[in-house]
């Protein structure tokens, strides 16, 4: 089967397919097979680098679907470096971090050798989007309780609140307040910006995503 999905990705016409329906068919498809299908997991990998720019995000998903493990994390790494640019699938710079924290979360003492890449990140680049990310991906683990973590997460709330929906920067905010609530109760120093958030955000779903954060920080504040 996955013989016949990788030809059919292959033979693709663009002029007669300009909507891309049977890639995306075929490398959906790919996320339902066997893990242990030989060179499917790499194909796949394949498909997520950057010159596969339409791909990448399908391929990222039909990954997740496969299952991810600490050896991927390499992988995710460079994935998460190269999807944080302008004009990248918000997918991506949404759910490569959000995998990243389910692997160091499932198998803490295998992702552990893995993690010094993203820690670089926080301490030496100069793209606060690209540390943002990396912040994203390190909430909520040991490494979670570097400061920088936290200070990427407040700087993400604090520029986003309230500007135009269709802004980047409205949709950082989100995944801001999802990363605190993962965090939990390392995740304190938010408290003050969640409360902002909570109660001037001009948007229903922040707000309600403010509290919900709150309460997976610090459940007894809502009733103090």
């Amino acid at each position: 089967v996955f013989a016949v999905l990788k030809e059919a990705l292959q033979q693709w016409n663009p002029a007669q397919d300009p909507q891309g329906l049977l890639p995306s068919r075929a490398i959906r498809a790919m996320g339902t097979l066997d893990k242990s299908v030989p060179g499917l997991a790499a194909h796949l990998w394949d498909l997520t680098q950057p010159e596969s720019r339409n791909r990448r995000a399908e391929a990222f998903i039909a990954l997740r679907q496969l299952g991810l493990e600490s050896s991927d994390l390499p992988a995710l790494s460079q994935l998460l470096r190269s999807s944080t640019g302008t004009g990248e699938s918000p997918a991506l710079r949404r759910f490569v971090p959000q995998a990243i924290r389910d692997i160091i979360r499932q198998d803490p003492d295998g992702a552990a050798p893995h993690l010094q890449g993203l820690v670089q990140i926080l301490a030496q680049s100069d793209d606060p989007n690209l540390r943002f990310s990396a912040a994203a991906a390190l909430a909520g683990s040991p490494l979670g309780n570097d400061p920088r973590v936290l200070e990427s997460i407040q700087t993400r709330m604090r520029e986003g609140l309230n500007v135009s929906p269709t802004d980047r920067r409205a949709a950082d905010v989100s995944m801001a307040l999802e990363v605190a609530a993962a965090a939990g109760p390392a995740a304190a120093p938010l408290i003050p910006d969640l409360l902002v958030v909570a109660r001037t955000s001009h948007q229903a779903y922040e707000r309600d995503a403010a509290w919900q954060a709150i309460d997976a920080i610090q459940p007894s504040l809502r009733k103090e």
